[in-house]
């Protein structure tokens, strides 16, 4: 370049490289400038008139920009002056303070969320559980660790409004897992490592200590044998008197040491680390854990394990076997007066003794002597209750005494007739059974009413029967080899096979016997008062008959078993009375007697003399045996015919006096009958009698001879009449 010509601008870096040639270079780079400047102005011109609109709004946005360029450097100049150390750390810090709080709600939310789905697992599956019914202190695990995670969720800021309702599902959930704990408890078949367990739930979702644990298990014994007890049944009883003695074994098994030891065990490691706890995959642990608080995680029960001592425990549990054991014999009471039946109240005594005897000699509270004499006492009183209920014979009296048909399946009616045309319809295949006993009520006189009181007598004897069986069978038992027991230690005095099997059968018997004996006297007794009042001779023979017999069975017997001669004479006399005179039949044939005409063409010998009774004898030992006959012919033992008899003679001898009365009058004579005909001297009666029957048709008037030969053959028929009758009456 020549030292003349101007540079060019366009190829400066700066402004300083304008400045770095000579003068006459710079000055001719000016007026170059210069020059350029004023034709950029003109070419400015030209081209601000051919655009001006464009120019004006390339001005605004020039002023805009200008604007923007002020406050970028307002902006850069605050920036710099703001721009130092500690600036930068406060919002460094503000900006840490902000993202740990998004962070720590975030975390909260999540640990929250976790709660709450852990918390319902844990629930869900206690209730499973609790169905399946054999993991009780798997759910009281998870009760205690669904109440932290409750806990836990409740503690949050903002709680949601499902707290609410699973609230209400944990206390249902704890009522619910209490109750299967109860039922498990109040097993006696409960195995002992399983019964441990269920008592360590209980400890567990309650926090109780051994004591409690204890006697909560002793009432749930209680209250599952009161039930037991409440409606007392044979298979009852025997459960009841099993969970007694398995009580009494498992609380000297478990409590303190097996109980303590497993709750001292539960200490050991928090309930979240529990591998019972971890080996459940429906908890899904892996995910929600790492959620759960550190309170949850760690929680380790406190559980006074060493609190209860073994001194304590058979304290607790000897009060416990004393009401245990007045509950299950007053159950045994009730029991045993609801029942009736001799063979099942002997059955549950020998079940009932067997077992009781059968158990540990050591039991705490359950002496053997003296529950042996609780139970022994218990079926002793029992049995001689029925004893005298059984050998009392006046319900049966009573009722026919008073003329009460007895509840009976027979109709009430007249006695059997043994010629009834319906007998031909019995059936030939049972018709031996039935036509023997027709014969037998129709000869015995039994009517409907007879034969209930046979029927219940029957039974009664029966009673009886059963009573002297069962005796029997009770001396044939054998304890002591059913029972292996130690003797010498357990009973100081007796063994149990001589107050089982010798004394108490003893006391039975002889209670039996002096009870039958004392209800034969009693029913005597209110028969001889019903003979005295009412009089009803044939029903009372007939009952005392009947009486007698069934009396005289058995092996019970006793001087009371026969009815007192006394009474039997009374009613025989009373029935003799009532042959002679309730008869009109046998008064009209006695009226006759002695006072008719005899039939002297039958007479036979020389000089004649009569062969036969007078049909006025015949007609009067005719009436009598019919009348006989009609009263019952069951009626007539040997004692009642005699007394008969013997009243018989005595009429007889009224009748011969009234004849004769009657033939001294005619004869104009009132002191004695002639003896010149050889016969004996008769004694006449005081005071005659006048029959005040009459017959109508009597075809025969008797008409007084005035001749003494004339009476003649009616004195020696007479006398013939009063020999035949004096034969027949006096054998």
């Amino acid at each position: 370049m020549t030292t003349n010509q101007a540079p060019n601008p366009r190829e400066f870096k700066s402004w300083e490289d304008a400045f770095q040639f000579p003068v006459p270079v710079v000055r001719r780079l000016e007026q170059q400038l210069r020059s350029n400047i004023n034709e950029n102005k003109d070419k400015l011109r030209s081209l601000v008139g051919n655009s001006y609109r464009d120019l004006l709004s390339t001005a605004e946005r020039i002023v805009d920009m200008d604007q923007q360029m002020h406050s970028v450097d307002t902006r850069l100049g605050d920036i710099g002056q703001k721009c130092n150390a500690r600036a930068i750390e406060r919002i460094a810090a503000n900006q840490q303070r902000t993202a740990n709080a998004q962070r720590h709600r975030n975390y909260a939310r999540n640990a929250l969320a976790s709660n709450i789905a852990l918390l319902q697992r844990c629930m869900a599956q206690a209730l499973q559980l609790i169905k399946k019914g054999n993991l009780a202190l798997r759910a009281a695990k998870l009760l205690v660790i669904a109440r932290l995670l409750f806990s836990s969720a409740a503690k949050s800021p903002d709680p949601p409004a499902l707290l609410d309702s699973l609230k209400s599902k944990l206390t249902s959930l704890r009522r619910k897992l209490l109750s299967h704990i109860d039922k498990r408890l109040a097993s006696a078949t409960l195995e002992k490592s399983a019964l441990v367990d269920t008592l360590a739930a209980y400890s567990l979702a309650t926090t109780s200590t051994p004591t409690d644990v204890l006697n909560h298990f002793l009432h749930v014994r209680a209250s599952s044998l009161g039930e037991m007890i409440e409606n007392p049944t044979q298979t009852g009883l025997h459960n009841a008197l099993g969970s007694l003695i398995t009580t009494i074994k498992e609380v000297q098994a478990i409590f303190p040491k097996q109980l303590s030891a497993l709750l001292g065990r539960l200490q050991d490691e928090p309930l979240l680390q529990d591998s019972a706890i971890q080996d459940m995959q429906e908890l899904n642990l892996d995910i929600y854990e790492s959620w759960i608080s550190d309170d949850v995680r760690n929680f380790t029960p406190w559980l006074r394990h060493d609190q209860l001592q073994a001194s304590a425990a058979a304290t607790v549990l000897k009060k416990w076997v004393a009401k245990a054991r007045s509950s299950l014999t007053q159950g045994l009471n009730q029991l045993l007066d609801d029942t009736h039946d001799i063979s099942v109240i002997v059955t549950l005594r020998k079940e009932f003794i067997t077992r009781s005897l059968s158990a540990d000699r050591k039991l705490p509270g359950l002496d053997p002597s003296d529950f042996f004499e609780e139970l022994r006492a218990a079926f002793n009183r029992r049995l001689r209750a029925l004893v005298v209920e059984s050998a009392g014979v006046e319900d049966v009296v009573g009722p026919y005494l008073r003329g009460e048909y007895i509840q009976s399946v027979i109709n009430p009616g007249p006695a059997a007739d043994l010629w009834d045309p319906a007998n031909l319809e019995i059936d030939p295949g049972k018709g031996s059974i039935a036509f023997r006993n027709l014969i037998n009520n129709a000869s015995q006189g039994k009517d409907a009413s007879l034969q209930s009181l046979v029927q219940s007598f029957n039974i009664w004897s029966s009673d009886l029967v059963t009573w002297s069986a069962t005796i029997k069978a009770m001396r044939d038992d054998r304890w002591n080899d059913d029972l292996d027991l130690d003797i010498e230690d357990d009973f100081e005095i007796d063994s149990p096979q001589d107050l089982l099997a010798r004394e108490d059968p003893d006391e039975l018997q002889k209670l039996l016997a002096s009870e039958k004996a004392k209800s034969l006297k009693d029913a005597y007794e209110n028969i001889q008062s019903y003979v005295e009042k009412e009089g009803r001779t044939v029903r009372t023979l007939r009952l005392m008959r009947e009486l007698a017999h069934q009396a005289s069975l058995g092996e019970t017997q006793s001087s009371a078993s026969k009815p007192p001669p006394s009474l039997l004479q009374k009613l025989h006399k009373m029935l003799a009375e009532q042959v002679l005179e309730k008869s009109p039949g046998q008064n009209r044939a006695k009226a006759k007697l002695f006072m008719l005409p005899p039939h002297t063409a039958l007479w036979e010998g020389s000089p004649p003399l009569p062969v036969q009774p007078s049909p006025s004898c015949f007609r009067y030992l005719h009436e009598t045996c019919k009348t006989m006959k009609d009263v019952g012919s069951d009626l007539w033992t040997p004692p009642a015919v005699s007394i008969l008899k013997s009243r018989l003679q005595k009429t007889i001898v009224e009748s011969l006096n009234d004849a004769l009365l009657v033939k001294t009058k005619t004869n104009g004579s009132t002191a004695t009958t002639d003896s010149s005909n050889g016969d004996d001297e008769i004694p006449l009666a005081e005071n005659s009698e006048e029959d005040p029957t009459k017959e109508e048709d009597e075809t025969r008037t008797i008409t007084p001879s005035n001749s003494s030969n004339e009476q003649a053959p009616k004195l020696i028929q007479a006398l013939f009449d009063l020999l035949y009758l004096d034969k027949i009456l006096s054998t």
